[in-house]
């Protein structure tokens, strides 16, 4: 089976220049705690600033896709297609490049972030849906993973949170040494850095999009808690990592602290 970094793919760094953004629009009505209207409208407003700097495709229901096209602006296009949830940033394919800029990406394994939820079908089949749709060359690959749980820089190092990854719900009997090898066959990563802990009460079991991500080669953002602060205990046993880390081309990082934002009322 031919693998993603054997034909010169890998995942390129969220900084360059997109052809356009992807979202899914809500339709889970458990996961917005009932209030589906505030969640459309929150999702609306997004996808209407994203959509000011490049083209924004929503992926909706077909029996939600005219409604969802009422609800959004130029440059929005409402793409219709069979989902279950809102997080295409998961359910979606992690899209790769190659050495000529042809588009391809990666199909993982879906299971409803380790069975959180039992109607994940439809989920389990986005990722190539997508990828059929806009004509790129598809991969699948075998390990249980989502896209907000990985943050590459480019050149080789990506950070990933240990919790969900190892996840016994997802990837039962894997450590690290298998997650890595798939990870550099799919990606054209070389090196793993891995984070000991996801925010507290993440129902994901912790992924990196929440706590640290790449800005630029050699420099990560990373969220720290004040203390007695709800994630202190965790941000801070990730800072900790980080500054002794070194990415692949050897470099130590430098990190940009992001402070969180108080609990709302």
């Amino acid at each position: 089976m031919e693998r993603p970094r054997d034909l010169g793919f890998a995942m390129p760094p969220e900084w360059w220049p997109h052809a356009r953004c992807w979202m899914a629009w809500p339709c889970r009505e458990a996961a917005w705690n009932g209030d589906l209207e505030a969640a459309r409208r929150a999702v609306a407003h997004v996808a209407e600033a994203i959509a000011a700097f490049e083209p924004v495709t929503m992926i909706a229901r077909p029996e939600l896709a005219a409604d969802a096209s009422l609800y959004l602006g130029k440059g929005v296009s409402v793409l219709p297609m069979t989902h279950d949830d809102s997080w295409v940033r998961d359910t979606g394919p992690s899209f790769l490049l190659d050495g000529e800029r042809r588009l391809g990406g990666v199909a993982w394994r879906f299971n409803g972030w380790g069975e959180l939820y039992q109607d994940y079908a439809q989920d389990a089949q986005l990722a190539r849906r997508i990828l059929e749709h806009v004509k790129a060359r598809s991969f699948e690959s075998q390990l249980v993973f989502e896209g907000g749980n990985v943050s590459v820089d480019g050149e080789g190092t990506a950070l990933v949170c240990e919790p969900a990854a190892l996840d016994p719900a997802r990837n039962p009997g894997f450590g690290r040494e298998e997650v890595e090898a798939e990870l550099a066959a799919c990606l054209g990563v070389e090196r793993v850095i891995w984070l000991p802990r996801g925010m507290v009460d993440d129902e994901t079991r912790g992924h990196v999009d929440n706590v640290a991500c790449f800005v630029r080669p050699g420099v990560v953002m990373a969220a720290r808690d004040e203390p007695g602060g709800p994630h202190h205990e965790a941000l801070e046993a990730n800072y900790e990592v980080l500054k002794q880390a070194t990415d692949a081309r050897g470099r130590s990082l430098e990190i940009i602290e992001l402070p969180m934002p108080r609990p709302r009322e």
